[in-house]
Parts: structure tokens; C-alpha cells; sequence
């Protein structure tokens, strides 16, 4: 299998270190110069220059938008080029939802500036390549960044909206279900990524720190906070995916945000008893 990985941020550097151990070749093109001697980088110039071999290689965008709105890989890359790909795929966002209970099958509706600009992207994506696959994560954590581990290490506030619940997916998770992708038959359509896990975030503190005799939860009422962060919340929806339980068959290692807060808790706990 050749990959092709543009944008080497969080999920581009999983993404390439788990192409790579299991010998993948594996292609990064990323935004920023990245000075390696061991990862296979190439710049926009190169894999410009790739386009008669490309017939092989399956792409990855994980780019989000930069300040302009504009897409990184359509801006800089010839369309023609991208079209002799085997496989395209879209690392986009369930921020292009609407309100309520949404699938795949949803038409996308979004109402928050981050939704619309993705979503004007997605299908900017769809005219270039019509095989192309968009893949929507929620929010995406992992066993070191995430609501728990912050709370553990001292953050107890928490922001606070009323019947708001978070889609979530683990970035290993997030990362299988990618190369489960590009292994599939699945060729174009829509992908939500999601752990279907819908939790109230401030109750889900409350039950932790009690149960583990923790500091309380500070609540922070959402429209007290700034608007770059307040966008997250201004949308209450529960993302589901019928892709991934009846096309992808992809089982989630972390299927449960509860389970793993409540894990990840004891864990802390008793690393701190070993310390004593």
C-alpha cells in the first residue's frame, strides 16, 4: 500500500508513524519545513512532480482550514494531479452538523461559521475527485489530552451548557478507522467518526470526583467564554455513524468515554498512592 499524508500535526504524526511501522511507503507533505532524516518528507514542489505515479497512492488530507478559509491541498495542488489518485480521503469535521440526532445519511446543515467553512471545503473536495471519501471525527482525544487528565492535573473548570452532549472519538480510533478505510472497498461517501458515546461532561466530573474524593467540577457557563471556544457548544447534536458498524465493521477499541475517564482516574490514583 503507498500513502500519501498531507499536514504532519497531531493525527498526521500517528497517522505516519503507524503507516510506517507497519511498511507502508509513506509520503508526508506538510505545510511547515520539517528537518528529518528518518521520516520520508517531500515538499508541494515534489509531489507535484508525482503525478504520473500516483495511480498507486492512496491521499490523506488532515489540513484543517488555515486563517483564510482556504484548503492547503486545493490551493497549492494541481486538481488534475489529485484525480490519478487510487483513493482520496478527507479528514474533516462533525461541525458541519445541525442541531439534533444526525448519520451520515443527514443532510448537513451547518450553523456555526467552522461548519460551513468545512463543509464548502467537502465539497470542493467532491468536484476535484468524485471517489473522494470525507471522513467526520468529533472531538478527538487521547490517553494524555483530554478532559480527565486536565481536570487531574489541576483544571477543575468545566464549561457548562444545558442539554449539551460531546461527540468524541480516541485518536487511535480515529487512525484505525482510516486505514481500515483505505483497506475497505469503500470508494466515496461520508464517514462520521464517532464513539456514539453522548456524555454530559460537567455530571461526568461531578460522579468522578466524588467517587474519587476529588475537588468538585467549577461550571462555567459557556457564554462566558470566547467565541473561538464558544462555537463548540453553540450546536447540541448526537452524531451517529451507520458507516462503521455496517460497511467499515470497525470496532472501536475505546467505545466508551465513561469507562475510559473512569480508567484513566484510577490509574492517576494509584500512581499517586505509589509515589508516597
Amino acid at each position: 500500500m503507498k500513502i500519501i499524508i498531507f499536514g504532519y500535526g497531531n493525527l498526521g504524526k500517528v497517522l505516519a508513524d503507524h503507516a510506517i511501522i507497519n511498511k507502508f511507503n509513506t509520503l508526508i507533505v506538510s505545510r511547515k519545513k520539517t528537518k528529518s532524516t528518518t521520516l520520508p518528507f517531500v515538499t508541494i514542489e515534489k509531489f507535484n512532480s508525482l503525478a504520473e505515479s500516483l495511480s498507486n497512492y492512496c491521499l490523506i488530507s488532515t489540513i484543517p482550514p488555515n486563517e483564510n478559509q482556504e484548503d492547503f491541498v486545493i490551493s497549492n495542488v494541481n486538481p488534475v494531479i489529485m484525480t490519478k489518485a487510487k483513493k482520496i480521503i478527507y479528514i474533516s469535521s462533525t461541525s458541519v452538523y445541525q442541531d439534533g440526532e444526525v448519520d451520515e445519511n443527514t443532510k448537513a446543515i451547518p450553523q456555526i461559521k467552522r461548519g460551513k467553512i468545512r463543509l464548502k471545503i467537502e465539497n470542493h473536495w467532491r468536484k476535484i475527485a468524485k471517489s473522494s471519501i470525507i471522513i467526520r471525527p468529533g472531538g478527538i482525544y487521547n490517553n494524555k489530552n483530554n478532559l480527565v487528565t486536565n481536570f487531574l492535573n489541576g483544571d477543575h473548570k468545566v464549561i457548562f451548557k444545558k442539554n449539551h452532549f460531546t461527540n468524541r472519538i480516541h485518536l487511535e480510533d480515529l487512525v484505525g478507522i482510516i486505514f481500515q478505510t483505505i483497506e475497505s472497498n469503500i470508494s466515496t461517501g461520508i464517514i462520521n467518526a464517532v464513539d456514539e458515546c453522548f456524555v454530559d461532561t460537567h455530571k461526568l466530573l461531578e460522579q468522578i470526583s466524588k467517587k474519587f474524593n476529588l475537588p468538585k467540577p467549577i461550571k462555567i457557563d459557556y457564554k462566558s467564554i470566547s467565541s473561538s471556544k464558544k462555537s463548540f457548544y453553540e450546536v447540541s447534536k448526537k452524531v451517529k455513524s451507520i458507516i462503521l458498524k455496517e460497511k467499515l465493521n470497525y470496532s472501536l477499541k475505546y467505545p466508551d468515554f465513561k469507562i475510559f475517564a473512569t480508567d484513566i482516574t484510577e490509574k492517576y490514583i494509584k500512581s499517586l498512592k505509589n509515589n508516597e
